[in-house]
């Protein structure tokens, strides 16, 4: 599952997620934009440092890569001219992590770990612990990782469903090691929706795990996305000396942030629909102005049979109208 192999116009609920990632990182960066570092694998496009930098306004932007292909492309499509792209691998930036602080000892990082492979999950989650041991006061750091349950083995013939769950089950134990939590999983857990949880909670252990004594953390940020067989989960943190400070941001962020995380609901889910120009222009001229429930009313066509799932789709857009991708073919 090689996701970063995948054209970003085929993954437009990626494209949201990374949207909601800057609207949030909008919210809670008070400071001046040249107090900020922005560190990510930005992929052959750099997709999200042009956003970080169109759209915040950052110019401390830096891309680490591994694979000398995707490299070679980074180098030709890189703008803005500001990207510090970076022949580097995850674990060789945490082993360079001293130098980066000396070249910016006053910043603040904004990370973010984007991981595709499926089978590299205990690798992911002890990279981003100790990349989180580096890290400091304000800043703040981002993890995607591939929570796709067909993962773990698909179906094997004449096999039963009881004994394909208990496959997986022992798969993701030997996957995920000390960062799988056997006291709240089990069986019952080896889901499609029960798999992002057991990802959610192994996300959650690597960090505490890798955080120093004197930092606290908040989660800001747990989402999960489908695009074709990649089931995502990204869980972000901003880290505090103070704990009084995250209770302030999180207060703070309470009306004008509708996604943040709390008890209730852990994980937010991303599925827009694929719309039509005429659908959205249509769908569009009657947002604010009416609610979600009369403009499925008014909707000459639906989304889904069953009703409730055609409305829960169409809120799904009404939530992220504003950030939904336009994807045109252009004959140059």
């Amino acid at each position: 599952m090689a996701g970063h192999n995948v054209s970003y116009n085929l993954r437009p609920n990626k494209f949201v997620e990374r949207k909601l990632f800057v609207d949030l990182i909008g919210q809670i960066c008070t400071k001046p934009k040249s107090s900020y570092v922005y560190i990510s694998m930005g992929g052959p496009q750099l997709e999200d440092h042009k956003l970080f930098h169109y759209q915040l306004g950052l110019e401390k932007l830096i891309s680490i890569e591994s694979e000398p292909l995707v490299y070679d492309r980074q180098r030709f499509n890189a703008r803005p001219g500001c990207i510090d792209i970076r022949l580097q691998s995850v674990s060789e930036l945490i082993a360079d992590f001293a130098a980066i602080d000396e070249d910016y000892p006053n910043e603040d990082y904004i990370i973010w770990l984007d991981y595709a492979a499926a089978n590299k999950r205990y690798e992911q989650l002890s990279e981003f612990q100790s990349l989180i041991s580096t890290l400091n006061n304000n800043d703040f750091i981002k993890i995607t990782v591939n929570a796709n349950v067909t993962s773990l083995g698909e179906r094997l013939p004449n096999e039963s469903i009881d004994q394909l769950k208990e496959r997986r089950l022992q798969a993701v134990k030997q996957q995920l090691g000390e960062y799988f939590d056997d006291e709240l999983f089990s069986i019952e857990d080896i889901t499609k929706n029960g798999f992002v949880k057991i990802i959610h909670r192994a996300i959650e252990i690597a960090a505490k795990k890798g955080l120093s004594d004197d930092l606290n953390y908040l989660e800001l940020l747990s989402f999960v996305y489908q695009d074709g067989p990649h089931r995502m989960i990204n869980v972000g943190y901003k880290l505090s000396e103070k704990e009084s400070e995250l209770q302030e941001l999180h207060e703070s962020l309470k009306e004008d942030w509708i996604y943040l995380p709390n008890s209730s609901t852990k994980i937010y889910s991303i599925s827009i629909p694929n719309l039509s120009v005429k659908e959205r222009l249509y769908i569009d001229a009657k947002i604010i102005k009416e609610d979600a429930i009369n403009i499925h009313k008014s909707l000459p066509f639906k989304f889904d049979k069953d009703e409730r799932r055609s409305l829960e789709t169409l809120k799904q857009y009404l939530s992220h109208y504003r950030r939904y991708p336009n994807f045109i073919d252009v004959i140059i």
